[in-house]
């Protein structure tokens, strides 16, 4: 069997699974127009491939994706530091003064602050 995309092979699935696909196909005819339809929608949900729709992603795909289990959600985002104007990853719970200003300029102002205590003396 040959396509456009080249060389395929079939895949012998149970008797009892084709009957099952066979039906659901022949009831929604216009969703599925085909089994090899289907098949290439059972997939891609399962591998959880991006779907694009006029909204934007369906949320369905994201929530399936099987790297999301594993690696989960970021706690931390992106943030623009007050001091130096430079992008920098906080966590995004943190509302404190403290979290607006990025790890550099926090090492810099610690590594200054006692030199500027001494000097005011």
């Amino acid at each position: 069997m040959k396509n456009k995309m080249g060389k395929s092979t079939l895949v012998k699935i149970d008797k009892t699974l084709y009957d099952v696909v066979k039906a659901n196909v022949e009831k929604n005819k216009v969703e599925f127009p085909s089994i090899k339809h289907f098949i290439d929608q059972a997939v891609t949900r399962a591998l959880g491939f991006k779907q694009y729709d006029v909204e934007g992603i369906d949320e369905i795909y994201i929530e399936e994706r099987p790297l999301k289990r594993l690696v989960g959600e970021s706690s931390r985002g992106f943030f623009i530091c007050k001091m130096c104007d430079r992008a920098f990853l906080k966590k995004k719970g943190d509302d404190s003064e403290a979290a607006k200003i990025c790890p550099n300029c926090q090492n810099a102002i610690r590594h200054f602050a006692p030199k500027l205590k001494e000097e005011k003396k």
